[in-house]
């Protein structure tokens, strides 16, 4: 062995120790923000129902309307394989393996980074992602931007390699991207063309866009097949086309009582949380990082901030239609983090500070625990399960008040004395109404969906309606509404009261009015 591939081999050998390192601190960090004990709401609690059933049925569950079923579909055979009668065991299985996604897609950033900065640069990378905060924390709740990032990634790292075969082996990964989350499609039409220009003095130069496209196609068809089958629709071209005949309809004639997406206000929205996402990670390496790339015309560049900029195409559509989630701009950290290294080799090229690197890497770390410490709400969640625990009994139904509402959609489950079980032997009695729409307790309780209501939870949260506000601060005011729980009495650390309404009260009240 000669001197070259014997420091080759050594200096593999500290990549592969230092990613396992990474790796492990981050298991450590998802694992000490992990709320195990509450469990899976909203999203992850669809994925997890149909991943259940999926395992105890052995066949696509029918009445679903879940658009993405590659995550569930991929969680079933682990919970076939578990071997217990506690459901929390199973949500966290779905966490733990959500974990185990988002962890390791630290090995497809590296190489990824690797296509465009030096190797000791690109080391970076892993850090920057895994131990984002959002990412961090999105990872504990079960839902499928793990496994859809990991694909991405992955897919990414392989597209900007020369090798044809790991070209063409991109478009498996993407095709499986597209099954996690249907806006992957946005991207894949561009790799095409791409992969057509790259190839354009090669002999068969229409031969690798035509594998592209039919293994892409190959990956998706299976699934969309059986989602036509059991839900109606294909989940990913039946979406991308519906969401842009809105985007066409309602830009070109707006009526306000269908209007659903809104330009200006999607410009705003989107601009907005395009920033928010850069911090705390990337927000001083970022900007001047943009500049210092574009300095490097390298085709791979260019295709890189084409790729970029046509993947927040799903973010705009969703900021235009009032959504605000940064998880829609995930797709975009691993630009991010590449325009970040560039400013960082940069630095180093030219202040040559000798430890710049660590000094990057203990700013990543430091202000990603910090962030996480004041954005991290598990307590109130704890809180508000343990609230909703108490009462669930009592209550038929109630306001929708996040983060309150989403357990008694749990509830049945974890009051079951058996389980695996099929959701629909279950019973959910539990109604939940949404009362933004009205502007007083009076107007509420007089109109029809206030007369169902039986009950109204309520918390000290400043951004909760005025009128709940008030009766939360004055309850003596609405003699017909009932105080049958206070949070203080349990010295909670989140102030919460319970109220139920009494109709009688209420209509005598009204008479004495009208007398």
């Amino acid at each position: 062995m000669n001197l070259t591939s014997l420091e080759t081999d050594i200096g593999g050998k500290k990549t592969i120790v230092y990613l396992v390192f990474l790796i492990t601190g981050g298991f450590i960090t998802r694992y000490i923000f992990t709320p195990y004990e509450i469990p899976l709401v909203l999203d992850s609690l669809q994925y997890f129902w149909y991943g259940i059933e999926l395992s105890i049925l052995n066949e696509f569950p029918s009445n679903y309307d879940l658009t993405n079923n590659i995550w569930p579909t991929f969680l079933s055979p682990f919970f076939s394989i578990l071997d217990s009668q506690n459901y929390l065991d199973y949500m966290n299985l779905q966490r733990n393996i959500s974990i185990i996604f988002s962890v390791m897609t630290a090995i497809p950033i590296y190489f990824l980074a690797k296509k465009f900065l030096p190797n000791t640069i690109a080391l970076i990378a892993p850090i920057m992602l895994i131990f984002e905060p959002r990412i961090i924390l999105n990872s504990t709740s079960g839902i499928t931007e793990p496994i859809f990032l990991f694909f991405i990634i992955s897919s990414f790292a392989l597209f900007f390699n020369k090798n044809k075969k790991y070209l063409l082996s991109s478009f498996i990964l993407i095709g499986l991207a597209c099954l996690a989350r249907y806006e992957a499609l946005v991207i894949v039409f561009p790799m095409v063309i791409m992969l057509f220009f790259r190839l354009k003095n090669e002999k068969y130069r229409m031969l690798y866009p035509i594998l592209a496209i039919m293994i892409f196609l190959i990956v998706i068809t299976p699934m969309s097949v059986i989602k036509i089958e059991t839900m109606g629709y294909d989940g990913i071209f039946s979406h991308v086309i519906a969401g842009a005949n809105v985007a066409v309809r309602d830009s070109i004639t707006s009526e306000p009582e269908t209007q659903q997406f809104f330009l200006e206000m999607g410009i705003w929205k989107f601009f907005k949380l395009f920033v928010w996402t850069t911090l705390p990670t990337y927000i001083i390496f970022f900007p001047l990082g943009v500049f210092i790339f574009f300095k490097n015309k390298k085709r791979a560049n260019i295709e890189l901030i084409i790729l970029g900029i046509i993947s927040l195409i799903p973010a705009f559509y969703a900021a235009s239609r009032g959504i605000e989630e940064t998880r829609y701009y995930f797709i975009f950290y691993p630009l991010f983090i590449i325009f970040s290294l560039y400013f960082i080799q940069w630095i180093r090229d030219r202040w040559r500070i000798r430890y710049i690197k660590l000094v990057c890497v203990g700013f990543v770390v430091i202000t990603s625990f910090m962030f996480i410490i004041l954005k991290d709400n598990n307590e109130y969640e704890s809180e508000a399960f343990h609230v909703v625990r108490e009462n669930f009994s009592d209550i038929k139904t109630v306001n929708d008040l996040h983060p309150y509402s989403p357990y008694f959609r749990a509830m049945p489950l974890h009051l079951s004395e058996s389980f695996p079980i099929e959701r629909n032997k279950l019973i959910e009695n539990t109604v939940i109404l949404g009362i933004d729409d009205f502007d007083s307790i009076y107007e509420l309780f007089e109109s029809n969906e206030g007369k169902e209501i039986t009950h109204l939870i309520i918390d000290d949260s400043l951004s909760r309606k005025d009128f709940l506000k008030d009766l939360f601060e004055d309850e003596v005011k609405y003699p017909f509404l009932e105080k049958i729980y206070d949070s203080t009495e349990e010295g909670l650390e989140h102030h919460v009261k319970i109220f139920r309404f009494d109709s009688a009260k209420f209509i005598n009240l009204h008479t004495d009015e009208n007398r």
